[in-house]
Formats: C-alpha cells, sequence, structure tokens
C-alpha cells in the first residue's frame, strides 16, 4: 500500500469455482512476530522462531506439515499481495503427532503478545485469554488418570487482566502456585440411565507457578452407560508477553 500498489485488487476467490487442485494450494497463512526477549525460550521449548531451527528438527514439532489451531485477527496483508492472514494470532495450539505411547496424548498451548505493534489493538499488554484442552477417559480401567502441566515459557503476568474473564472464570477456579503432584477425586453423584454408579480418579502433576495471573479448573460429563469420562482442562491467563505449556494427558 505504502508503495502505491493496491495489492488487494482481485483477491477474492469463490472457492466453488475453484478444482480440487487449485482448492489444495489455497493457504491461510499464520504470522506473530514475537518479543525479542521471548525468542530465545520460545525457540528452544515451544516454535521454531531462529535462525537454523525448524518444524523439522524441533523437538516439540518434528514434523513437517503440521496441523495446528490458531486464534487471532483474521485480515488480508496488503504487504503480502492481499493474501489472507490470521496476522497475527495470539493463541496457538496442536496435539503432539509424533507421541506413539499407547493411552496418551500431548497438547502444546501458548498466548503471545504480537511484537511488531502493526496491529495496535492487538499488541497491547496484557493480553487476555483462556483455552480448553480436552480429554476422554475410560472409567471401566481402574489406572488413575493423570494430566501433567508443564510451564514451557512464562513472562510477565498481569493478574489484573483476569478481570477481564471474571463472567467464564468459576469461584472454584485454583492457580498453580506450591501443586505439584495435585489428586482430584470425583465422584458422579445418583444414578446413570443405566442404572450404573461410576467414580474416576484423576492425578494432576502440576508444575509449581507463582503468579495469581494462571487459572485453572476443569469440567466432565460422561455418557449414558459411564464407561467414559471426558471434559476439559480449562487454563485461563492474563500476560504482557508470552506464556507456554505442555499437557500431557495419560490413563
Amino acid at each position: 500500500m505504502r508503495k502505491g500498489r493496491n495489492f488487494l485488487e482481485k483477491k477474492g476467490v469463490n472457492p466453488d469455482t475453484l478444482t480440487g487442485a487449485e482448492l489444495a494450494k489455497l493457504r491461510i497463512h499464520p504470522e506473530h512476530t514475537p518479543l525479542k526477549k521471548n525468542r530465545d525460550s520460545l525457540n528452544k521449548y515451544f516454535l521454531p522462531c531462529l535462525p537454523g531451527t525448524t518444524m523439522d528438527n524441533h523437538p516439540a514439532w518434528s514434523v513437517a506439515n503440521p496441523t495446528v489451531g490458531c486464534y487471532g485477527a483474521f485480515v488480508l496483508d496488503g504487504n503480502h499481495k492481499g493474501g489472507p492472514e490470521i496476522h497475527p494470532y495470539e493463541w496457538l495450539w496442536w496435539m503432539d503427532t509424533k507421541e506413539r505411547t499407547p493411552n496418551k496424548l500431548v497438547w502444546y498451548a501458548g498466548l503471545m503478545r504480537e511484537g511488531s505493534n502493526r496491529f495496535l489493538r492487538w499488541s497491547k499488554k496484557p493480553r487476555v485469554g483462556f483455552i480448553k484442552i480436552p480429554f476422554v477417559f475410560d472409567v471401566a480401567d481402574t489406572t488413575i488418570k493423570k494430566i501433567k502441566v508443564e510451564h514451557l515459557v512464562t513472562g510477565d503476568f498481569n493478574t489484573k487482566g483476569l478481570d477481564k474473564l471474571k463472567a467464564y472464570i468459576p469461584e472454584n477456579a485454583d492457580n498453580f502456585k506450591g501443586k505439584p503432584g495435585n489428586t482430584y477425586s470425583a465422584i458422579f453423584e445418583g444414578l446413570l440411565p443405566s442404572n450404573k454408579w461410576i467414580s474416576y480418579e484423576i492425578e494432576y502433576d502440576f508444575e509449581d507457578l507463582n503468579s495469581d495471573a494462571v487459572k485453572w479448573w476443569v469440567t466432565t460429563e460422561t455418557d449414558r452407560d459411564g464407561n467414559f469420562v471426558w471434559g476439559y482442562l480449562n487454563i485461563a491467563v492474563s500476560t504482557d508477553d508470552v506464556y507456554a505449556i505442555r499437557v500431557t494427558m495419560e490413563d
């Protein structure tokens, strides 16, 4: 745009007019500029963002064409020929597809503040949000179910920012302060339609995080026969720069 060319012209494409091969070439480009002070840690533990580190050789990825989820501003970028982008993305999350241990899933997720300041409303601090990480456990298996949370990259937290999420954070939400190896037990009260009582235990292995700006809580449901319990580990955070985690679900 600054060079006097309108890159947004003739960029609208109706997908219904495209062949399968043409559709396969379509993409949305997620873009984010990490703050300089966080790049070393992010590059080591979360995502490649420094020269020499790629998707192929990064320990959290090790795949050439990963599938990810991201949340951010959906735009057409005039500096990139008007292409569709999520720029900047704030939340980035993915499931570790290379994990092959039976009954075990590993998730990565991170909330990051944009460092280029090209989109001012998306670059102000603190960045505030919450994420729901799913799990499903077989209740018939008497093995204790486990959820492990590792804080991979932590920046400067801002407790006051959580006020924006008051409507979403329940009163029983907890923090991670001084709670390694927490054990949580829950019993579904009353009989299920199958005339069956069920109970299960989840063991939480949390790393200590000395901040009230990160809250967690669990929501669960069960099927009518009580064979499976599923739900979400919910995590809310208010950070001035970054918060990235690895969550392992195992039974």
